[in-house]
């Protein structure tokens, strides 16, 4: 089944009243025996429309504070997002569709909610992303995987919804509700279920996420799975009243932070604590100089079930900032340190004030080309460099693999005979300040939002050394 059962919102909220208030008066408070349940009214059985707070707080109080604070209930609040649909919507001329709500709000996608339309008096097209029924302004809830029937395709929302009556999971013998039907379900077990959204493919083709299909290449297909990692187990009650079980944690900590006001998203800064502690356990990080090659020598070994850094790479930077001072405390050498917009000093003049004034700079994430092609599909011009996912027709990943060991490092044979220390650091960021410009520019991005990316320390080394004779 592919589409949800929305229709009658009226009797749908009715609906989730009546089963919140049955499960307020019995199924919270005491597990049904088997063969019993208590009469509730599913002949408007269908999806809640008015959010995991109301309708599964009272009985699942633990879930549901883990997943406000978590990514999937950002999908539909990001600033971010928001821009890029806009300036998406309008650059394709509406083309672009629901290639972004149908992972960042499959209910509003299915319901209608999110659908592009022409304004008839200026012929811009748009999609509405804000303002939407609450269901669908949640983005990824409860509602959405726990009523996942099946994954018909590992990439770009390839999953069918069941009409909400029955909520799968992960429990075997799950105990009776009076609130809606529960069932086992081998997804839950899955890293398939992850992958229908952590596997993206743009209109043209281009890979612009590999999460998924880089943990299936890894080492880590068969031992390690995606919930292990992103949602650790506990013992607990699965509902109010209920029995001990495992718990899974509901904040699937990644890379992305809420970029809106701290008070306007919850758990700010203790998911951004969250987020750095995660990142400083995905590398193993060593330096060391190589006196008579005089070279500084960075090993960076990625500990992660996937590539370093995943996800959405062509706005991710993982990169090494390497500061290097003589005897007398002077900076003689440096890379990875910004221009004054904070820009990484990239070749690219678009992206930096300072473009080619840091050759040896170490930095890992994605650059999207769009290459001029005639009828045959054949190249016939030279390949443009592009900042969003609709654009690019070929792209070029700089990735560490799964435990993979990079082997880099700076040349500083230009300096002279001496004594030298070298402070390093690894340091990852969600977007890049190039890229918040231009949605600032063309897209009416805040530009409150880009001081609140964060740059993280993922780790750090420092090595004395020396050149020449002692």
């Amino acid at each position: 089944m592919n589409r949800l059962d929305l229709s009658g919102l009226g009797r749908l909220r009715a609906a989730s009243a009546l089963a919140l208030a049955a499960c307020l008066g019995t199924a919270c408070s005491t597990p049904e025996k088997s063969g019993e349940r208590a009469s509730v009214d599913r002949s408007d059985a269908g999806h809640p429309q008015t959010g995991p707070e109301t309708d599964c707080a009272s009985c699942h109080p633990q879930q549901v504070a883990e997943w406000k604070v978590s990514s999937h209930a950002y999908s539909m609040k990001d600033p971010v997002f928001h821009a890029m649909v806009k300036l998406g919507q309008e650059e394709t001329q509406g083309e672009l569709g629901d290639f972004c709500v149908k992972c960042h709000s499959p209910i509003g996608n299915r319901s209608g909610e999110t659908t592009v339309s022409a304004d008839p008096a200026t012929g811009i097209f748009s999609q509405k992303t804000t303002g939407l029924d609450t269901a669908a302004m949640d983005g990824v809830s409860c509602i959405v995987c726990h009523s996942m029937t099946n994954v018909s395709a590992v990439s770009n929302a390839g999953f069918d919804l069941g009409s909400g009556a029955t909520m799968f999971g992960p429990i075997r013998n799950p105990d009776r509700s009076p609130v809606h039907e529960a069932e086992l379900s081998a997804l839950f077990e899955d890293t398939e279920m992850c992958g229908t959204c952590h596997v993206v493919l743009n209109p043209r083709g281009v890979a612009l996420e590999r999460t998924h299909i880089e943990w299936v290449e890894s080492i880590f297909n068969g031992s390690k799975t995606c919930q292990d990692c992103h949602m650790p187990s506990s013992k607990g009650p699965a509902a109010v009243g209920h029995g001990e079980r495992t718990l899974h944690d509901h904040r699937f900590v990644g890379v992305d932070v809420s970029l809106l006001p701290p008070a306007e998203f919850p758990g700010y800064d203790d998911f951004r604590d969250r987020v750095g502690e995660l990142l400083r356990g995905t590398t193993k990080f060593d330096v060391h100089a190589d006196e008579p090659g005089r070279r500084l020598a960075v090993d960076i070994q990625n500990l992660a079930g996937h590539s370093l850094p995943s996800g959405a790479t062509a706005d991710r930077e993982v990169w090494v900032e390497a500061i290097v001072k003589n005897a007398a405390g002077d900076v003689v050498f440096e890379s990875g340190t910004p221009d004054e917009r904070g820009d990484l000093r990239v070749a690219h003049a678009e992206r930096t004030t300072k473009p080619g004034t840091d050759p040896q700079l170490i930095l890992y994430s994605q650059e999207m080309f769009l290459v001029p092609k005639d009828a045959e599909d054949a190249a016939i011009g030279e390949p443009a460099l592009v900042d969003f996912l609709w654009q690019p027709n070929q792209e070029t990943s700089h990735l560490i693999r799964a435990e993979e060991i990079a082997h880099r490092g700076y040349d500083l044979s230009a300096l002279p005979d001496g004594a030298y220390t070298a402070t390093v650091r690894l340091l990852f960021r969600s977007f890049p300040p190039h890229l918040l410009r231009r949605l600032e520019a063309e897209a009416d991005l805040s530009p409150d939002v880009a001081p609140r990316v964060p740059t993280v320390e993922m780790a750090s080394a420092s090595a004395s050394f020396r050149f020449g004779a002692n």
